[in-house]
């Protein structure tokens, strides 16, 4: 039955059709945790309904109630501890889907989960889980309390009635009160913690003529530090430029696409331009999206292992892992398989490894683990450092590479010839080439996509995204510092107005050139 249908798909599964249908935000999210939750509901009213006693029913019937009396002053009170108990499981499958509707960019206890295990940051992630567990358990208590039904009492002392009645005039339970005072604490918490304000710096001069005076910005980063520190930066010349910022949405690559191209959102600053290809085309293409500026040139991706393995077995190309005894050195697990501490399910780097494991004939040899990438890649770390050998796929810039340092500590990979997904096919060995090396993966760049109404409507805006830039240097250094623990959204819009601050001249000509094509173009 549809129910059964519904009870039984995996909570992820829905977020598939309602982003495609309804995008981004609170309203998918709800409908989302509708559909997972209101099924125990539904039955448990259902069965409590008909759980009434058959001589009941028929008394009320020899009194002459009609059917709507039936149900409403008959069935639904007694069925009422078992409708309550459905509320409750309803409740707590809505709470369980929080985390799950933060990766659709809804807000809340989720979002700070997300945000704690993509940075390992236990303290955050314990903070928002133990709130939500925290409600779960005062809503079960509320919800068990209110569906204890004594037919013996009086009815002003029974059902919702008596609960509201009994709080009022009884004297407060200190258990109570102490869980009360803790909720109330964690829910400051985690409202000064989601309510941190966007910094800005002071405007000089008049305000007049400000191109994008009246106009709001909907922006989205990815859940690495750098993406986030780009886009604040961004984000606060856009203010300067008059326009109203909204909470950025923190997504995946291929929601951030979807959005953009459902004009959900107005741009991103985390385009990959050869990897993210697939998701640029899926969602409108040309026809809706537009590739702005050029914020990063040469970011090489590729696999590495570490040196001394390398040069112990003489390990210098991808495809010799298909050899069952190389491929063993890397088991991690003992199934035989080399472990490839490979991708975030949902970036564009997911699919070029999926396809190299065909390509290459790796399926039988070598392992894929997906999951997050900085939980995979700790894993790794410590196995270096015990003297195992490691297998991982790595990108530049990232702080990594100031822990496994390429030539000293660890070794890139070769292929034999490029071979990439079909929306890359155009690609060729130059354009995955490096030094005489070729790593498989396009040497790639970072760039601006924005919703095409948005930087049509907008020639601040898009003068802003063809002049803004940020070198190989400083990304590798905001990345560092999130990882030495400043990762928190206040780190990192600190460090971003730091940036401004250092690099004032210049973070000042963008803004102003922008400023005047505005004035230029009558916006």
């Amino acid at each position: 039955s549809l129910l059964d249908a519904m009870q039984t798909l995996p909570s992820f599964v829905y977020l598939v059709p309602v982003v495609m249908l309804f995008g981004i935000g609170a309203v998918p999210g709800v409908i989302a945790t509708l559909v997972f939750a209101v099924p125990p509901l539904i039955r448990l009213t259902n069965l409590g309904i008909r759980q009434v006693s058959t001589e009941v029913v028929e008394a009320a019937i020899a009194f002459g109630s009609t059917p709507r009396q039936m149900l409403w002053e008959v069935q639904i009170p007694l069925a009422m501890p078992t409708i309550l108990a459905g509320v409750n499981q309803a409740i707590l499958l809505a709470l369980s889907m929080s985390v799950v509707t933060s990766m659709i960019g809804v807000g809340g206890l989720g979002q700070m989960v997300l945000q704690g295990l993509g940075r390992v940051n236990v303290g955050l992630a314990a903070v928002g889980g133990l709130s939500i567990v925290l409600i779960a358990v005062m809503l079960d208590r509320i919800t068990q309390v209110v569906s204890q039904g004594n037919n013996q009492i009086p009815w002003l002392e029974r059902g919702p009635i008596g609960f509201v009645r009994l709080r009022l005039t009884s004297k407060p339970r200190t258990g109570t009160t102490v869980a009360v005072t803790v909720l109330v604490a964690l829910l400051v918490g985690f409202i000064s913690w989601q309510q941190i304000p966007q910094a800005t710096t002071e405007l000089t001069g008049s305000e007049i003529a400000l191109p994008g005076k009246g106009v709001k910005v909907r922006s989205t980063y990815g859940y690495l530090a750098d993406s986030q520190f780009m886009t604040h930066i961004v984000n606060t010349a856009l203010e300067k430029l008059g326009y109203e910022i909204e909470k950025p949405k923190q997504l995946q690559p291929t929601t951030s696409h979807i959005a953009l191209g459902n004009n959900d959102l107005d741009f991103t600053a985390s385009h990959w331009e050869k990897l993210h290809t697939e998701f640029f085309e899926k969602n409108g293409g040309d026809k809706k999206l537009e590739r702005v500026g050029v914020i990063v040139s040469d970011l090489l991706q590729g696999y590495q292992i570490d040196k001394k393995t390398a040069e112990k077995y003489n390990i210098t190309n991808l495809e010799q892992l298909k050899n069952p005894k190389i491929a063993k050195l890397f088991d991690s697990d003992g199934d035989g398989k080399a472990n490839l501490a490979g991708c975030i399910p949902g970036w564009g780097c997911e699919l070029v490894i999926e396809h190299h494991l065909d390509a290459y004939g790796l399926r039988d040899t070598v392992e894929h683990d997906q999951g997050e990438y900085s939980v995979l890649i700790a894993n790794s770390i410590a196995r270096y450092k015990q003297g195992k050998p490691v297998l991982y796929y790595t990108w530049t810039p990232l702080w990594l590479a100031t822990v496994l340092k390429p030539g000293e500590d660890v070794v890139w990979l070769e292929v034999a010839q490029t071979n990439l997904p079909e929306a890359q096919k155009g690609l060729t060995e130059k354009h995955t080439s490096i030094d005489g090396k070729n790593l498989g993966f396009a040497v790639d760049r970072v760039r601006f996509v924005a919703n095409k109404k948005f930087i049509a409507a907008n020639p601040a805006a898009r003068k802003l995204f063809e002049r803004f830039k940020m070198s190989i240097e400083d990304i590798n250094a905001e990345s560092l510092r999130a990882e030495k623990g400043e990762n928190s959204p206040a780190d990192i819009r600190r460090h971003s107005q730091e940036w401004i601050k250092k690099n004032q001249k210049l973070f000042d000509s963008w803004v102003e050139e922008a400023r005047n094509v505005g004035e230029t173009s009558g916006i």
